[in-house]
């Protein structure tokens, strides 16, 4: 990581506390979701025989597990700092859905998780929302 993506993490951190300070004085909870895998791979360009050439189509459609933590490590240590500060602030973590231990992939049961390298698709959004509805729902109970 370069000096300068370090300081703009850190101003970014600085402005997130500021935020969730006005926000705790309004909910009971602040929910922030952990960093979602972003792919090389565009599974809409590369859905049909005749765009498998496509550069992009090369990197294929799963990301190694290891590389993605290591990858939203710094976010996941923002992340972090916040919620340790702020009592009522939870951290949800879609990757423990949408990733196994090895890897990450843009399909679950052959339809695709992501409609392009870093936004769900409708079917992603489905398969994450009822563990999401799970979460907020046993904050109620």
């Amino acid at each position: 990581y370069t000096e300068e993506k370090v300081k703009l993490r850190n101003l970014a951190l600085l402005e997130s506390f500021e935020i969730i300070d006005d926000l705790t004085k309004i909910t009971k909870y602040v929910i922030l979701d952990a960093p979602k895998p972003v792919f090389n791979y565009v599974a809409f360009r590369c859905a049909d025989w005749y765009t498998q050439t496509n550069p992009i189509c090369s990197f294929g459609p799963e990301l190694d597990r290891t590389f993605f933590e290591s990858y939203r490590e710094p976010l996941l240590n923002s992340i972090n700092q916040l919620k340790n500060e702020y009592e009522n602030v939870l951290v949800w973590d879609p990757s423990l859905i949408l990733c196994d231990d090895l890897s990450c992939s843009l399909f679950k049961e052959d339809k695709p998780l992501f409609f392009d390298a870093d936004h769900l698709s409708g079917f992603g959004n489905i398969i994450i929302y009822r563990e999401f509805e799970q979460m907020i729902n046993s904050l109620y109970k």
